[in-house]
Parts: C-alpha cells; sequence; structure tokens
C-alpha cells in the first residue's frame, strides 16, 4: 500500500513543475531541481524556534542506539548519520554504576598520560575522526578509564540524514512534515529562481513553526511525569520545568 508521505523523486517533480518545465528534469535542469530540494531539506532540518530564538531538535530526529564495550578499548567509531550526543551513555543493565561525565577530547588524553588504570568507564568525549568526501566528516567516542570487562552503552544522538541514494527514498518526518518540506522547497525555489520573497516564505515558516509546537508537545507529554537524571549525582529535572534534589537517587534508564 503506497504512502502519503513523500519520496525525493515526488518532490523533485513538484518543484521543477513550479519552475515551469517538465514533471520529469534532466540534465541541467534536474542539476537545479536538486540544489533546491538539498537547500531546502537543509533549511527543514536545522530550525529556529522563534518563540526563543534557539534551534528546535525534531523528535523524529533522535536515535536510540546501543553500543558494545570490549576490554581494553577506549575508542568506538559512532554511526555514519551521527550529529550529536543528545544524552549522557549509561549502562544498559542497569547494573548500578552512574551514567558517563562528558569531558573534553583533550581531558581525556590528559587524563590517560596520568594513569590508563583498567576501570568501569566513567568519562566520555566525543571528537571528529576523519573526513569523508561522499559523507563528511565521521565522530568516535573516547572513554576513560579503560574497560576491564564487557559493556553495553545506551543513549540517544541527533541524526544528520544522509544525501538520498535513490530517488524513491522517503523523506524525514513522515506524513506530518511533508506539507513543511513541500512549501520551504517552493520557498527557495521562489527566491533562488524568481528572486521573490512571497507567499511561498510565507507559507513555509508558517507550516514550519507549527510543525515545532505540535513536535515540542509530543516529546513533552511522552516525558511528563518521569524523573531523569540531570547530571551525574542528585540533581533531578522533570521534563525540564522543575529541577530539585533527590538523596542517593539515580535512574540510568532514558524515556524517548
Amino acid at each position: 500500500m503506497a504512502k502519503l508521505s513523500l519520496t525525493f523523486d515526488s518532490l523533485y517533480n513538484k518543484v521543477s513543475r513550479f519552475l515551469g518545465w517538465t514533471d520529469t528534469p534532466t540534465d541541467h535542469q534536474l542539476e537545479i531541481v536538486k540544489e533546491i530540494v538539498y537547500s531546502a531539506y537543509r533549511r527543514f532540518l536545522y530550525p529556529i524556534d522563534i518563540r526563543n530564538g534557539q534551534e528546535h531538535v525534531w523528535s523524529f530526529l533522535k536515535q536510540y542506539f546501543t553500543l558494545s564495550i570490549l576490554p581494553d578499548k577506549w575508542k568506538y567509531a559512532l554511526p555514519e548519520n551521527f550529529s550529536e550526543m543528545l544524552t549522557d551513555p549509561s549502562f544498559e543493565d542497569n547494573d548500578g554504576y552512574h551514567a558517563l561525565t562528558k569531558v573534553t577530547p583533550e581531558q581525556i588524553l590528559e587524563m590517560r598520560v596520568g594513569s590508563t588504570q583498567t576501570a568501569v568507564p566513567s568519562y566520555y568525549s566525543v571528537t571528529s575522526s576523519e573526513y569523508n568526501l561522499d559523507v563528511g566528516t565521521y565522530y568516535e567516542l573516547w572513554l576513560y578509564g579503560d574497560p576491564g570487562s564487557a559493556y553495553k552503552f545506551q543513549f540517544f544522538y541527533k541524526i544528520d540524514p544522509l544525501k538520498p541514494g535513490a530517488t524513491s527514498d522517503y523523506l524525514v518526518g513522515g506524513i506530518k512534515a511533508t506539507e513543511a518540506i513541500v512549501e520551504t522547497c517552493l520557498a527557495v525555489a521562489e527566491t533562488q529562481e524568481d528572486g521573490t520573497v512571497g507567499v511561498h516564505n510565507q507559507l513555509a515558516n508558517k507550516l514550519l513553526q507549527d510543525l515545532i509546537i505540535a513536535d515540542s508537545r509530543t516529546k513533552e507529554s511522552s516525558v511528563l511525569g518521569n524523573l531523569y537524571t540531570y547530571r551525574k549525582g542528585t540533581m533531578v529535572e522533570r521534563s525540564g520545568h522543575a529541577r530539585f534534589e533527590v538523596e542517593n537517587y539515580f535512574d540510568g534508564t532514558f524515556t524517548d
């Protein structure tokens, strides 16, 4: 059964028709259409919430991940679509260990110079590892101390959606994001090719902000009433709305 969400091919066709070209652009026209779509897609993926002037992280870009930790290994490659860490890594088995504390890569190296003893990892850092022309920058997770046993970490990270491998690839966000993405594409085409800031820019901004509000409510309702460790220690927050201290409290689990 066909989905109502759009593929990249459908988006290319919509932009091409808007520009007065054929439904299936080719050659130079296709290159222009792809540039417009990719520019609009980036604009959609990293929006600013005008209510607070801060970047909004879409709930559908929040990815749960488990990482197998091996004895005596302190460097680990992160997924190809990794963008940034959203939660501190915790031990999957909930065996009483605290979530790891984030430090800089330089601090990890300084601690390793002082001591490389085998211990339960307590600190971590994320650093770039290499640059690939096809994908961009890869990232690594560094640990201190050196694991003496095998563990499993769990955490949430923000994904950077990869460039489509085929025109049949679907856009992120599902059906609810479709119209905002379409209008953002038409807004970029309107500005870039027609040199005007018109109705499509206005509609794209409205749909984007409406979607941000709806997405914010979804995230708040999914965690409201649950307690999470705010930092390593006893300071606890309830969905970002209240902070208070609980004696000897630790919860190593995460809920999306």
